[in-house]
């Protein structure tokens, strides 16, 4: 992998926003341990960046790295409790790991933070499916469709590009 160029970086060499852009750009490029290693330099640079952690979460998760990314996540929601991206990626994660209750507190999290975000739905009611709640399962999935999420008969659920597939008949 060819390094991305940044005379940003040569130029504000002490500045965690040109690191954590390039972070972004290494990220999109799926170069994550290029990625990781500019987030945790805008992290050290500024530590009350929420989002850098939040990133570099994603990046961890992408890894498989489940409890990197947890620790992320939760950092960035410490920063920023605010940030419901970052409670419904923490979901994501507990419901990957098959800690469905702890997925279902973020996610209602997310939704409280943002009521018209379709995935937080979604991801609760994977989670309420997986631990037999089928009606509010569904009363998820029909709320997250209201919301403008296209399904057919069956959901599916994205978790940082990993697909789940279920009935929701």
């Amino acid at each position: 992998m060819q390094p991305i160029k940044s005379d940003s970086i040569r130029l504000a060499p002490k500045c965690s926003v040109v690191y954590y852009n390039r972070g972004l750009a290494y990220s999109r490029k799926d170069c994550r341990d290029e990625a990781i290693a500019d987030f945790t330099e805008a992290i050290r640079l500024d530590p009350e960046d929420a989002e850098a952690y939040y990133s570099r979460g994603g990046v961890y998760d992408a890894k498989g790295d489940h409890d990197k990314a947890i620790a992320d996540f939760t950092e960035a929601i410490r920063l920023n409790p605010k940030l419901f991206q970052a409670f419904y990626a923490r979901a994501c994660v507990y419901a990957e790991k098959g800690e469905f209750d702890r997925a279902i507190i973020d996610f209602t999290e997310a939704i409280r933070l943002n009521p018209e975000y379709a995935n937080a739905y979604d991801g609760r009611g994977y989670s309420y499916w997986k631990k037999g709640d089928k009606a509010k399962a569904k009363a998820d999935f029909a709320q997250a469709k209201a919301l403008g999420r296209k399904a057919k008969l069956e959901a599916f659920v994205v978790f940082f590009g990993r697909i789940f597939r279920f009935f929701t008949k």
